[in-house]
C-alpha cells in the first residue's frame, strides 16, 4: 500500500514544487517525512504490543471492538478503490499524452484496468 501511494505521489511532485517554490516545497517536503517518520514510530510500538494484529480491522477491533473492526475495514476498502481508480486515470491520461491523441479514453482506462 506504501509503494502504491508513493509511485502516484512522486509522479506529481516536480509539478507540486514548481508551483508552490523551491522553499516552501523543501519546507513542506521535511515536515511531512518528520510526520511520516513519526506515524512509523507509532505504529511500530502498536504491532509490538500487539503481535496479533495483522490488518487495520483488526487494529480497529483492538480499538473499538465489532464496529471499529467494520468501519476500518471499510475505510480500507475505499482506500484500495480509490486508489486503483487513481491508477488507472494516470495511466489514460499517460496513454492519451503518448499516442498524442484521445483515441478513446474509456479504451486506455479498460486497458490500464486489465
Amino acid at each position: 500500500m506504501v509503494a502504491e501511494t508513493i509511485s502516484l505521489g512522486i509522479l506529481s511532485l516536480p509539478a507540486a514544487i514548481a508551483g508552490i517554490g523551491l522553499v516552501p516545497g523543501l519546507i513542506l517536503l521535511i515536515g511531512l517525512g518528520l510526520l511520516a517518520t513519526y506515524t512509523g514510530y507509532v505504529i511500530g510500538q502498536f504491532k509490538w504490543r500487539y503481535p496479533h494484529i495483522s490488518s487495520i480491522a483488526d487494529a480497529g477491533e483492538q480499538i473499538m471492538d465489532r464496529f471499529g473492526r467494520e468501519l476500518f475495514g471499510t475505510g480500507q476498502l475505499l482506500f484500495l478503490i480509490f486508489l486503483m481508480a487513481s491508477h488507472i486515470l494516470t495511466f489514460t491520461v499517460a496513454l492519451n499524452s503518448i499516442t498524442g491523441h484521445a483515441t478513446c479514453s474509456i479504451v486506455f482506462g479498460l486497458v490500464g484496468l486489465i
